[in-house]
């Protein structure tokens, strides 16, 4: 996988630079298939990306609905990314 990285059953999500819909699409993919590998946790690490548009946000509500708050964290957002996030609501779930 080129973004996603599992270790015991957390999938960590790292993706450098824009993260949007044509990523977001792969990135969803992979997702999808370590959930299926058995993660049952999600963690989004921002610490490299530098744009996020509307394509993830949804993407990410729609996989934090399937795996539950305990499940699901954001981390390392900042500049434009974070706020972004403030601005939907989204950076309650930075951890």
């Amino acid at each position: 996988m080129k973004y996603v990285f599992i270790s015991d059953d957390t999938a960590t999500v790292a993706v450098d630079g824009r993260y949007d819909l044509v990523r977001s699409v792969e990135v969803t993919k992979e997702i999808q298939e370590a959930l299926g590998q058995g993660c049952r946790r999600i963690h989004i690490d921002l610490t490299k990306t530098t744009y996020i548009d509307s394509s993830v946000e949804w993407a990410w509500i729609r996989l934090y609905r399937k795996v539950g708050d305990a499940n699901f964290r954001l981390s390392g957002a900042s500049g434009m990314v974070l706020d972004a996030l403030r601005t939907a609501k989204l950076d309650k779930w930075i951890r």
